[in-house]
């Protein structure tokens, strides 16, 4: 079993090593901005709108990690979205938590668990286009929990999906 993990790992060059947060309270709307700046050299067939109201909340969060969640879901909403596509980020919050949708579509009621959403392909031939997908949707999964959050995702796998992260305030 270990020799099957380590080329497993191999394979997709995964880094294994102990996760070490700073966990603090930070700005969201600062890292959103400052990670979506990233992108914009890089997206010639798609735009970025960041839609946060004013006074949103500090969440609790590694600044590091937090920022590596927002790379990962934009580039998976960047495989799925259509060519010429609006990616769009928007945050809302609630007494205990502060939720942020990055999708091309809208973020739709009640957001199925990651586990869920892929659960349904496993033995399906929809599996091979996943690829795209890739690990990395765990790795922000896993993040956002180390954080005391949860991703979640509503609008299916394809042009309408919205990857949701709820983050506790500060």
């Amino acid at each position: 079993v270990t020799g099957i993990m380590d080329n497993l790992l191999g394979v997709s060059a995964q880094d294994v090593r102990l996760l070490r947060l700073k966990v603090r309270p930070l700005e969201i709307q600062s890292l959103l901005e400052v990670v979506t700046e990233e992108f914009k050299p890089r997206l010639t067939r798609h735009s970025i709108v960041i839609d946060i109201p004013t006074g949103l909340s500090s969440v609790m969060g590694d600044m590091r990690s937090l920022a590596e969640v927002v790379r990962i879901l934009i580039n998976n909403v960047v495989q799925l979205a259509p060519l010429g596509g609006v990616i769009r980020i928007q945050g809302e919050q609630d007494p205990q938590y502060v939720h942020i949708n990055i999708g091309s579509g809208q973020h739709k009621g009640t957001p199925e668990k990651l586990d869920d959403f892929f659960a349904r392909f496993y033995d399906s031939s929809k599996a091979l286009d996943m690829e795209r997908l890739g690990l990395n949707l765990f790795t922000a999964k896993g993040l956002v929990e180390a954080c005391g959050g949860k991703l979640q995702v509503s609008g299916g796998l394809g042009e309408d999906s919205v990857f949701r992260f709820t983050l506790p305030k500060a």
